[in-house]
């Protein structure tokens, strides 16, 4: 049987018939250099078998990544910043807060104060008394002058 490449690929893929296989493997004890031939057509075929496998890995980790990458962008809108929520809550505290304090300087003043809190005195009740005198009458009716003739009588 004479060795060349296309036998040596059949005896590494199984596919030589059995009494073939064993002439071939008594064959590769005594010849160094075919051996050596094997070794080097196995180490080719290991070599492209875990590039494949290498290939499926990449392609499944590129695919596992995009996947991640698209759930990931899907999240992002929805989660909110405490810290951002927070501040503006507060900003808008203290703009209220500031409003509210710069009306009350605006709008109150002394004068709006003193019209809206005085009341003057007015002598309204007469108790004990079934009749009025001449002075309380004139002082009701708000004639001043009246109020100093009597008085001063």
């Amino acid at each position: 049987m004479e060795l060349n490449q296309e036998i040596l690929v059949d005896y590494l893929d199984k596919s030589l018939s059995p009494e073939n296989s064993s002439k071939l493997a008594t064959q590769l004890k005594e010849d160094v250099q075919a051996a050596r031939e094997l070794q080097f057509l196995q180490l080719a075929i290991d070599t492209v078998r875990r590039d494949g496998i290498s290939q499926q890995v990449f392609a499944i980790r590129q695919s596992f990544e995009n996947n991640q990458m698209l759930s990931v962008k899907k999240t992002t809108g929805l989660v909110r910043s405490f810290y951002r929520v927070s501040m503006r809550v507060a900003a808008i505290l203290v703009f209220l807060i500031g409003i509210t304090v710069l009306y009350k300087y605006v709008s109150v003043s002394s004068q709006s104060l003193y019209e809206k809190q005085f009341t003057g005195y007015e002598l309204t009740n007469n108790r004990g008394q079934s009749s009025f005198s001449s002075l309380m009458e004139a002082y009701q009716n708000k004639n001043w002058k009246e109020v100093e003739r009597i008085y001063k009588k």
